[in-house]
């Protein structure tokens, strides 16, 4: 039997339960199945039942892997009517795939224990709906030996900064120090996420010479405290973007807005290409800037960019709250940078999480406008959570040269800056 490492859950107010409304089993997620449980699921007899008469129960990847085969509309083909899976209804959790059991929670091996995260496209998640994460530890811990072997948590770190390294206790120092400053309710969540950026910018220019252990936690609850104390004079000057740095990030949110899924792989070759040159004509839209916002996914509202630009202020507290979880759990998991994320280094896992508050509140903003308010609402941020989370350390663009590139520009100190207080504001 494999050892289950030490589990650890964010510490904050976040809530989880599975409330069946099959979103997950909508989105299009290629599940893969191995060898064995290929076997057991055909052995199940769904092939005698009139449904799935004729219909492949897998589809074979290039490389050799197996996936659950998906409807025409990127839903699994084992949902039921009743949004519950079919598989897991008939014979259980274990009658399953392994890699559907763990969702929306995200196994993450590291100094010795298992850091639990979780994905915020989950509408129960975003919501907080549910008992608290501590509640789950025996599941997390029953499940987490077969998902990530326990000698990963062996493996040293990436590096903090090109060139520089820290040990796991001092990366939890410094991820320590940030989720104080988010979970510093006594400022609005914008100059929260300001204070976040300036340390981050600290960090990356400071020489780390002899900051480690105590050293390092002296010197962050310096920079920390400095950063609080100065914060609520900051009047969020709202300065308009200029130069590259609209259309680069109109083209950012466009790819994290964009549905990506297995059935949408398995077109014809025509079918390809005018996919293709639709996204070449979304692409150049959204770097034109004019116009409507294109349909990069089903369902989005189409409404002028220019309506989204305009001053929405700064989040109301209870779409505060959405946020501050969001980001507590990421950096409580430390969820953002290494295996979690392309395997970028920490500082730039830090940045790209940091472009995810004007990423989340323009599709906030769009939301709000296809409802017809003038405000941020709780479940407008939701809504946009759901969308920026879920292609974050999964969608292949997102850990491209190219994107990687756009994520440096735009988390360039001041271009960053004026990101959070245009659309935090």
């Amino acid at each position: 039997m494999r050892r289950s490492l030490p589990i650890v859950t964010p510490s904050s107010s976040q809530r989880y339960d599975c409330h069946l409304c099959g979103a997950c089993c909508r989105a299009g997620f290629a599940v893969v199945v191995t060898d064995e449980e290929r076997e057991r699921i055909r052995g199940q007899g769904w092939e005698s039942e009139p449904e799935f008469r004729g219909r492949p129960l897998f589809i074979r990847q290039i490389g050799g892997q197996h996936i659950l085969a998906q409807r025409d509309d990127g839903a699994c083909l084992f949902l039921g009517e009743d949004q519950r899976c079919r598989i897991h209804a008939k014979f259980g959790a274990e009658g399953k795939p392994f890699a559907c059991r763990p969702y929306p929670f995200i196994f993450l091996p590291m100094s010795g224990q298992m850091r639990v995260g979780l994905r915020f496209d989950c509408p129960s998640v975003a919501a907080s709906r549910g008992r608290p994460l501590a509640q789950h530890h025996a599941d997390l811990a029953a499940l987490s030996p077969q998902a990530v072997p326990a000698a990963a948590a062996a493996l040293p770190p990436p590096p903090f900064r090109p060139g520089i390294h820290l040990d796991w206790h001092d990366l939890f120092r410094v991820s320590a120090a940030l989720d104080r400053i988010v979970a510093a309710e006594s400022l609005d969540i914008t100059r929260r996420v300001l204070a976040w950026a300036d340390v981050a910018g600290v960090l990356g220019g400071v020489k780390m010479d002899g900051l480690e252990g105590r050293a390092l936690s002296e010197f962050l609850d310096r920079v920390v405290g400095n950063r609080l104390k100065r914060l609520p004079d900051d009047p969020l000057e709202r300065k308009p973007l200029s130069g590259f740095v609209p259309p680069l990030f109109r083209q950012a949110v466009g790819l994290y807005g964009r549905l990506d899924r297995v059935s949408d792989t398995r077109v014809s070759p025509a079918g390809k290409l005018l996919r293709a040159g639709q996204r070449l004509a979304y692409s150049l839209r959204l770097l034109a800037g004019s116009g409507r916002m294109p349909r990069v996914r089903p369902g989005l509202p189409q409404v002028p960019f220019r309506a989204v630009e305009r001053s929405f202020g700064v989040p109301s507290p209870e779409a505060a709250e959405v946020l501050t979880r969001y980001y507590r759990v990421k950096l409580g998991s430390l969820g953002f940078f290494g295996r979690a994320f392309y395997g970028w280094g920490y500082l730039e896992g830090l940045g790209a999480l940091l472009l995810t508050y004007p990423l989340i509140l323009w599709y906030a903003r769009l939301f709000a406008i296809g409802e017809g308010t003038d405000a941020i609402s709780a479940e407008t941020v939701q809504q946009a959570v759901r969308v920026v989370d879920r292609p974050r350390g999964v969608a292949v663009p997102l850990g491209l040269r190219t994107e990687r590139a756009r994520v440096r520009f735009l988390c360039d100190h001041e271009n960053l800056t004026r990101l959070i207080i245009w659309y935090g504001s």
